[in-house]
C-alpha cells in the first residue's frame, strides 16, 4: 500500500515497537482512545465498533484510514 503512494517501505525499530507496546497497554488500561502526549513519532489508530464478534485485521485499519 504504501509504494502505490510513493513511500518508502518500513523498517522495524525495536525502541519504538517497546514504546508503541506500553501506550497501547495504558490505552487499553484506561478503555480509551487517544493519541500520545509523545509526538515525535507518527502514529495512526484505529477503532472499531460493533454488536457483533467481528474480528478486524491491521488489513481492514489500512483501508479504513
Amino acid at each position: 500500500m504504501r509504494a502505490l503512494h510513493g513511500a518508502r517501505p518500513l523498517t522495524w525499530d525495536s525502541s519504538l515497537a517497546r514504546k508503541a507496546q506500553i501506550w497501547a497497554l495504558n490505552l487499553a488500561t484506561r478503555k480509551t482512545m487517544e493519541h500520545s502526549p509523545i509526538n515525535d513519532e507518527g502514529e495512526n489508530l484505529y477503532y472499531f465498533s460493533n454488536t457483533q464478534s467481528e474480528i478486524k485485521t491491521c488489513k481492514d485499519a489500512v483501508e479504513a484510514w
